[in-house]
């Protein structure tokens, strides 16, 4: 079957990159013709984005806080990131809502990640990421795979509720990423939702070292970091206890992203792992890390208690004023049991996107 994936588009998030590539990996796997799309953004916050950009390029350069980018900074800063998207996750060219309906897929996939995140869909239409580019007529299958809210908390108004919910009716299948999600769809709408794996995790740990080239070792402390801070770097630094440091965080203005490969990598080498990541949480469990996470609460803090505690790692997670995280690793993980969970959870999600097809 030919199978669109709506996700967020793919750019410089390791996560949201190999969440579009797993799940395209999985359904290719079942035997479908998967591609992975996105979305324009709308012609008005397009062009609202464009002026703002212009205006801050031309007349606030010199202020470091406001500092873009030039198109051609951008290709040489993310020209890693964007050869992996190319090689392994081949996205179709952004497409319009109606262009996406009108394209030929058989089925659509909408998910995995913060699909659900009204701060970052609603420049596309957030709508849409509850099947709106369909009609109410179109009966192609629209399946929801692993969506995530970003939070615990359904953030989105009357008027896009009250929509969704007629959207939500039309659809196949619905899963979502959180466990608390499952409840507040129930609630909300009357929706029956399932809580499965992120693709990554489903797609394992064998497939993530292959297609990074590398193997398991314990050579290095990792440090994947979304929002450093002073507090975590402290943080850092007791855990390594004066070994060696390995760190990937959000890049500076100029410095060029690592690749998908070598953030693997650094996952795959580590003795231990500090990470205020979701996904970095996810890496750690599949590859079978000893970690601790930094609540994000920025970010979305439910994402990272709903998938720890269904593992029973939760006492791994901490907040940037911890004074002793090196104790957490004086009592190992508990990876027996990790396993045994991530196994029923992986056939839960597998079994999801079979029936899903049916």
């Amino acid at each position: 079957m030919r199978v669109a994936i709506l996700t967020l588009a793919p750019a410089t998030n390791y996560g949201g990159i190999l969440q579009a590539w797993a799940l395209r990996s999985l359904l290719a796997d079942m035997g479908h013709e998967a591609t992975v799309v996105s979305l324009r953004l709308r012609p008005a916050v397009a062009l609202r984005y464009g002026v703002g950009n212009f205006l801050i390029r031309h007349h606030l350069h010199p202020t470091k806080r406001y500092y873009i980018p030039s198109r051609t900074e951008k290709l040489r800063t993310t020209a890693e990131l964007r050869r992996f998207i190319a090689e392994q996750v081949a996205p179709a060219t952004p497409l319009s809502p109606k262009s996406l309906q009108k394209a030929g897929y058989e089925a659509f996939v909408i998910g995995s990640d913060q699909v659900w995140n009204p701060d970052y869909t609603r420049p596309y239409g957030a709508e849409n990421f509850f099947g709106d580019f369909l009609t109410e007529s179109d009966s192609r299958p629209r399946i929801v795979y692993a969506a995530s809210m970003g939070g615990d908390k359904w953030r989105f108004t009357p008027a896009e509720s009250e929509k969704i919910g007629a959207l939500l009716s039309r659809c196949k299948r619905v899963s979502v990423r959180e466990q608390g999600a499952c409840k507040s769809l129930n609630e909300r709408f009357g929706i029956e939702s399932e809580w499965v794996a992120d693709p990554v995790m489903v797609i394992g740990r064998e497939r993530l070292l292959q297609i990074a080239g590398c193997t398991l070792k314990e050579e290095h402390t990792f440090a994947y970091m979304l929002d450093p801070t002073e507090a975590k770097t402290a943080i850092i630094q007791r855990v390594a206890n004066s070994g060696k440091v390995k760190k990937i965080t959000s890049p500076k203005p100029h410095e060029v992203i690592p690749s998908v490969e070598e953030w693997i990598a650094g996952f795959a080498g580590a003795r231990r792992v500090v990470t205020d990541s979701f996904h970095g949480v996810v890496m750690s469990l599949v590859l079978g890390k000893e970690f601790v996470a930094v609540g994000n609460a920025a970010r979305g803090m439910a994402r990272f208690t709903s998938l720890m505690s269904a593992f029973g790692v939760e006492e791994r997670l901490i907040d940037e004023g911890c004074a002793e995280p090196e104790a957490l690793f004086v009592k190992p993980i508990d990876w027996h049991k990790v396993e045994e969970a991530m196994s029923a959870l992986r056939s839960r999600s597998l079994d999801f996107l079979v029936k899903s097809f049916e």
